[in-house]
C-alpha cells in the first residue's frame, strides 16, 4: 500500500466509551459507544448498532445503525440499517 493510505485519519470510539466534543478533517469515524459531538470535516461516519451520535454531522458518506439524534447533512451515500 502507498504512505498516503496508510495515513488514513481513523477514530474509533469503542463500546462503552462516552466522548463529547468536536470532531474535525477524520477520513473516518467508527462510533461503536455514546458520542455528543459536532462532526465537521469527516468523510465517512460509521455508527454501529451498539453506538449513539446525537449532535451535529456533515459528512460525505453515513452508514447509520445505531440511535442518531440532531441534524445530519451527507453529501455522498446514505445507509440507514
Amino acid at each position: 500500500s502507498t504512505p498516503k493510505a496508510a495515513a488514513k485519519r481513523v477514530l474509533t470510539v469503542g463500546p462503552d466509551i462516552q466522548m463529547k466534543g468536536e470532531i474535525t478533517t477524520c477520513d473516518r469515524v467508527v462510533i461503536e459507544g455514546a458520542v455528543d459531538a459536532t462532526l465537521s470535516e469527516v468523510h465517512t461516519v460509521e455508527l454501529a448498532e451498539s453506538g449513539s451520535l446525537k449532535g451535529t454531522a456533515e459528512v460525505q458518506d453515513a452508514e447509520i445503525s445505531g440511535s442518531f439524534e440532531g441534524d445530519l447533512v451527507v453529501r455522498g451515500r446514505l445507509i440507514i440499517y
